[in-house]
């Protein structure tokens, strides 16, 4: 593991995902580290997802909710903004709360606590619920990127130092 404090290569990044469709789109975040994960993404000379069957679906945004990380500061404005991103629309914005990730699957049931959830850097996290697929998830990428507030996203554009494999039900594993 290399320090974030280091300015070491890194040769290649393991990680998994919570949904990643036919065309090599991703979504991270779940457990709120997707600042950190674009960082070490950013600094792979490789990086491997590995996930099982599972996790594909047909496009990104119908399966799985977008995490995005916010600055506290001014926390329901930007996510007024990003519930109005075009590429996002028709979408339910929803600041996650708790400990569980709220509304996730297997998330636990009657989470009592109201209390924003707060990442490891001290933010927020906003859930997207788009009312189905993203029609173009590189432009919702760009939007969410450019959005005031935004920290980082969940959402994760295929490149070439990145590589999808997929393990099977039958033991074997194809690369996307």
């Amino acid at each position: 593991m290399v320090s974030p404090t280091s300015n070491s290569a890194i040769d290649v990044s393991l990680g998994s995902a919570d949904a990643v469709d036919a065309n090599g789109f991703v979504i991270k975040g779940g457990k709120g580290a997707m600042l950190r994960e674009k960082l070490v993404q950013e600094a792979a000379t490789r990086y491997v997802i590995v996930v099982d069957d599972s996790k594909l679906c047909e496009r990104i945004g119908a399966t799985y909710p977008i995490p995005v990380e916010i600055a506290p500061i001014y926390a329901q404005r930007t996510m007024r903004r990003i519930a109005a991103l075009p590429s996002l629309q028709p979408c339910n914005a929803r600041l996650r709360v708790g400990a569980a990730p709220a509304g996730f699957p297997g998330a636990p049931v009657g989470n009592q606590d109201a209390s924003p959830f707060v990442t490891d850097n001290g933010n927020f996290i906003v859930d997207i619920f788009p009312s189905g697929a993203l029609a173009d998830a590189a432009a919702a990428a760009v939007e969410l990127t450019g959005t005031p507030g935004v920290m980082e996203h969940g959402l994760f554009v295929p490149r070439d130092s990145t590589t999808v494999l997929i393990g099977q039900a039958d033991g074997t594993v194809r690369k996307l």
